[in-house]
């Protein structure tokens, strides 16, 4: 037997069905009509298909290259002058800004790791004794 509730209903558009007004329901998801009326650029996108959006693109690794030798070069101060920056610009052909972002991101993300393995490194070779003695150490008595 029909439940009698589910009888007096009248049908409802799947968007104003009420066992669809949870929310976080998204009835573009179960409605395949329900796109109409949204922006052009979203309709039929499909799962892995590629919109209209432009994509960031990674800069080549030559331009990082040039920009993480100058980083490492600067731990200790890893803001470059305007003139500094300049030189930058025309070595990598990138923008001021580019250049710019480049260099807030690098000291956000690697300049804390790469300061640790400095001082890493710098601790390590004070630690080690030296292994290499100058040729006149050897030769201080005067006999060969």
């Amino acid at each position: 037997m029909e439940n009698s509730y589910s009888r007096s209903l009248p049908p409802q558009p799947p968007h104003m069905d009420v066992r669809y007004s949870y929310a976080g329901y998204a009835p573009h998801l179960h409605d395949p009509q329900a796109h109409m009326g949204r922006p052009v650029e979203f309709q039929n996108v499909e799962v892995g298909e590629k919109s209209n959006k432009k994509r960031r693109g990674n800069l080549p690794k030559h331009t990082t290259d040039i920009l993480r030798s100058w980083l490492h070069e600067h731990l200790d101060h890893a803001y470059p002058s305007e003139e500094q920056k300049q030189h930058l610009i025309r070595e990598t052909g990138l923008t001021d800004k580019q250049v710019s972002n480049w260099f807030i991101n690098a000291r956000r993300r690697n300049l804390p790791r790469l300061v640790g393995q400095a001082q890493a490194e710098s601790k390590l070779m004070a630690s080690q004794p030296s292994s290499s003695q100058s040729p006149s150490d050897d030769n201080s008595s005067g006999r060969h």
